[in-house]
């Protein structure tokens, strides 16, 4: 597959649940991932998608989980996406995932229900977990 520019109302409407976000900072601790682990990507995120319940049209909003220093609190949070993007200084990349990867309910309930817990308990950022897992030892 090819990498396309494209803008993000453009993508928008393409973007599935479980689609990855990888984002390249500008903050001292990105530069400092992206030294360490010889790559562009300083975190990556993940695709939400929500609707209202009273909503019948099937319309979702964007929303992404990611652990990340946010609003206050470094740990996991969840965001609608098109936030996120208006208010990020570095760069993106959407990653979507290939359509059999969302293929097992099983694995893809597995998958959120992962996502959600951390979320729901309010995980904080892991400094120790982030280090060594980026230095490879």
């Amino acid at each position: 597959m090819t990498l396309e520019r494209i803008l993000y109302a453009d993508a928008r409407p393409k973007m599935k649940p479980g689609d990855v976000i990888a984002f390249s900072g500008k903050g001292h601790f990105s530069e400092i991932i992206k030294m360490a682990t010889f790559s562009e990507v300083s975190h990556v995120g993940v695709i939400l998608q929500t609707g209202l319940v009273s909503d019948t049209t099937g319309r979702v909003f964007n929303q992404i989980i990611e652990s990340t220093s946010l609003h206050g609190f470094n740990g996991v949070n969840i965001s609608r996406f098109s936030d996120r993007h208006n208010e990020y200084a570095g760069r993106m990349w959407w990653l979507p995932i290939r359509t059999n990867l969302r293929d097992d309910p099983i694995m893809y309930k597995a998958f959120y229900d992962y996502l959600f817990n951390h979320a729901k308990r309010r995980t904080p950022y892991d400094m120790k977990q982030a280090v060594t897992s980026a230095l490879d030892l």
